[in-house]
C-alpha cells in the first residue's frame, strides 16, 4: 500500500471488505506507518477510512453492474 501511496498521492485511503470490519486495529497502524514514512505522505493521505458498504459493497457494485447490462 504504501508503494502505491506514493504513486498516486491519494487524499483518502478507503479500506473495504471484511478486513474493514477490524475497524482501529488495521486503520490505526495503516495510519501510523503513512505519517512515519514521509510528512508529505501523511498529510497526503490523512484520512485513512473503512467503507461505507462494509461486506455489501460487492453486492451492490454488482446490481449496478447488472442494471447497467439490461
Amino acid at each position: 500500500m504504501l508503494t502505491l501511496a506514493y504513486c498516486f498521492m491519494p487524499q483518502r485511503i478507503v479500506v473495504g471488505g471484511g478486513v474493514a470490519q477490524a475497524g482501529a486495529l488495521l486503520l490505526d497502524p495503516v495510519r501510523a506507518r503513512l505519517a512515519a514514512a514521509d510528512p508529505h505522505l501523511a498529510l497526503g493521505a490523512k484520512h485513512v477510512v473503512a467503507a461505507a458498504l462494509e461486506d455489501g459493497a460487492a453486492l451492490h457494485g454488482a446490481y449496478a453492474y447488472w442494471q447497467g447490462a439490461r
